[in-house]
This record gives structure tokens, sequence and C-alpha cells, in this order.
């Protein structure tokens, strides 16, 4: 695993991964505020790492009448990490911002 700090990004997707249990990309932009191009490579880091597992949703885009999403969740590690990252920034008595 990298020594690197993780950013503030990268804990709040750990975080709304965990509040949500799971979630896909899209959602977690249109939650987050934040670009594409920075929610997805932080997702592929994570999933990397193996904080995060996805998966693609089993019905056919036929069937949802729309392309199938890929969902995330996050995984023990990740819940690891994530209490790690918050306890060493000073942030645990409760994240400066809202997942929602």
């Amino acid at each position: 695993m990298s020594t690197r700090k993780p950013s503030i990004h990268t804990i709040r997707v750990l975080q709304t991964l965990l509040d949500e249990g799971e979630a896909c990309g899209a959602n977690l932009i249109q939650t987050l505020h934040m670009p594409s191009g920075t929610v997805y490579p932080i997702l592929l880091r994570l999933e990397k790492l193996g904080l995060v597992s996805s998966y693609w949703e089993a019905e056919t885009p036929e069937a949802l009448s729309r392309p199938r999403r890929r969902l995330y969740r996050v995984e023990g590690a990740g819940i690891k990490f994530l209490n790690d990252a918050v306890n060493e920034l000073g942030l645990n008595k409760g994240l400066p911002w809202g997942t929602a």
C-alpha cells in the first residue's frame, strides 16, 4: 500500500461509499459535486489497492432501459484505511463536510 497520505477527495469518496453501502461513479460525482476526472481515478486507485471492490449490475441494459452501471463498495481494508486517514488528519471529531 502507498505511504502517501490520502487526499481529502479520496477520504470523501471512501466515506460516501461507506455511508451508502455501494454506489456507481455517476452517483458519487453527483453526490460529491466532483468531476469525473477526479472520481474515477480515485476509484481505480482504491480498487487496485484492494480498498474498494466493484461489479457490474447483473441486469441487461435492455431490462434497465439504460446502460449497466459499475457499482463500488468499501472492503474491510478500506474501512481501516479510512479510519486511519481520518485519525491521522485529525478529522476524528467529525468530517468537515457533508457527503450529501
